[in-house]
């Protein structure tokens, strides 16, 4: 039995519709990806020190963000404000922004964002703590978009980002 790979203008095409949908309903978020080098890594758990984290300038990312709702549980400490936000972002909004690269024969996509980076939404910092493939074209790998799940982003007790 042979197996009938996508045409590679029927990939296009898919593209090309989620890319105006996106355009027309997704705002722009000020998105900042976490520069690290491998020198900078925790030989042990391959992590950077808090203190140490470097953002880069923020790109506009075309996505949509859906925030759950703002829980505040009492703490040992006090009130704690806790928010969870998913981000869903299309492979084209994320290669046009320069946070993801795609082979144009394969369709593969390299991600140039991760876990650690940041993002404004509502006049708060969230940080990046998932970003998995969401949804694929058809009965195929070609992934169409990638949901990022964040949380409010909090600064160190001596006040650095």
């Amino acid at each position: 039995m042979n197996t009938l790979f996508p045409q590679t203008a029927d990939v296009k095409t898919a593209y090309l519709l989620v890319g105006d949908f996106t355009r027309r309903l997704f705002p722009l978020v000020p998105y900042r990806k976490l520069l690290t080098q491998v020198q900078e890594l925790d030989d042990v758990h391959g992590e950077i020190v808090e203190t140490a984290k470097r953002w880069a300038d923020p790109l506009q990312l075309r996505a949509f963000v859906k925030p759950d709702e703002i829980i505040q549980p009492m703490l040992k400490f006090g009130v704690e404000n806790f928010r969870v936000v998913t981000l869903f972002a299309s492979v084209p909004d994320l290669v046009t922004s320069g946070l993801a690269t795609q082979d144009k024969d394969t369709f593969e996509v390299k991600l140039l964002c991760g876990i650690g980076d940041r993002f404004e939404y509502s006049r708060q910092s969230y940080s990046v703590i998932e970003l998995v493939p969401s949804a694929r074209w058809g009965n195929t790998d070609v992934i169409l978009h990638f949901v990022m799940r964040a949380e409010l982003y909090r600064t160190t007790s001596d006040g650095l980002l």
